[in-house]
């Protein structure tokens, strides 16, 4: 796809290119290789193209969000207090990503995911891979 809209933003000079990755970018998961090895590259070629081209007037964003609600994963009553808040509803999470364009090259979009990626990133790879075992085994 950037291949196509690439030489018209340049011709123009000007454009943004938003790719979507995920959060699961970010550390590897036992039984989600495809998952976290398909985000990392979607998330490095992200910004590897925005140093290529952000001197064409072209911005690059890489969008690595977390969670965000759907009625597949939410019960319709829920008790808890901080619902929404780590995952919010798609249309608060795209009001908050969408401002992040042009700012931002790689942002989580939505304030609370950036907290979440910051205590990730603090984690020890080791600890990760060890949690995300255990808890593969529970399910």
């Amino acid at each position: 796809m950037a291949r196509l809209v690439l030489p018209g933003m340049v011709e123009r000079s000007r454009g943004a290119v938003v790719n979507i990755s995920s959060g699961a970018c970010c550390r590897p998961l036992p039984g989600r290789v495809a998952l976290t090895a398909s985000t990392g590259y979607l998330d490095h070629f992200s910004r590897a193209l925005h140093l290529e081209y952000s001197g064409k007037g072209i911005f690059v964003q890489s969008l690595i969000p977390f969670q965000i609600a759907s009625s597949k994963q939410r019960p319709t009553t829920s008790t808890s207090t901080c619902e929404g808040w780590f995952e919010p509803d798609p249309a608060v999470y795209a009001h908050h990503a969408i401002s992040t364009l042009g700012v931002s090259t790689r942002t989580t979009g939505y304030w609370p995911h950036t907290l979440q990626y910051g205590l990730m990133r603090c984690v020890p790879e080791w600890i990760w891979v060890l949690g995300s075992r255990v808890l593969i085994s529970i399910n």
